[in-house]
């Protein structure tokens, strides 16, 4: 993992799918909108909720498993 962090060539260090779906989600609301602006964030909020709801419709479980005792 270090050498990866030493030899990677971009100024982004993304490692595992959740870090690259990530970055891929903010490259294309960056053309959209502006970051750090009200109308970047307002998008950000939608699509994750858009997200949530498709992983509902789905049959996603959301909620963590109750640990037994």
């Amino acid at each position: 993992l270090l050498l990866y962090a030493l030899a990677g060539k971009t100024p982004e260090l993304a490692i595992g799918p959740v870090a690259m779906a990530s970055l891929l989600v903010a490259e294309g609301l960056t053309r959209v909108a502006d970051p750090g602006t009200p109308e970047f964030t307002a998008l950000c909020v939608q699509l994750a909720l858009q997200v949530g709801l498709v992983l509902l419709e789905c049959g996603f479980p959301v909620i963590p498993l109750r640990i037994r005792r």
